[in-house]
């Protein structure tokens, strides 16, 4: 399919797949903070994902 289209637009596909990233970081925290878990374990988790979506942007050169 891809080798089909005339013209491929990156730009828009990466900003699309950061906007999805961004979109389950938030569904994420929520379903974390529903947890019946002690809140420093809420945090760290919080935390890894916070660090993961902010190497996606470093390397996409990306700012929300």
């Amino acid at each position: 399919m891809l080798y089909s289209m005339k013209t491929l637009n990156l730009k828009k596909i990466q900003h699309e797949f950061l906007m999805l990233a961004m979109f389950h970081q938030k569904e994420f925290k929520s379903k974390v903070d529903s947890l019946p878990i002690d809140e420093s374990m809420k945090e760290r988790m919080r935390g890894q994902t916070d660090a993961f979506l902010q190497k996606l942007f470093d390397i996409a050169n990306f700012t929300p």
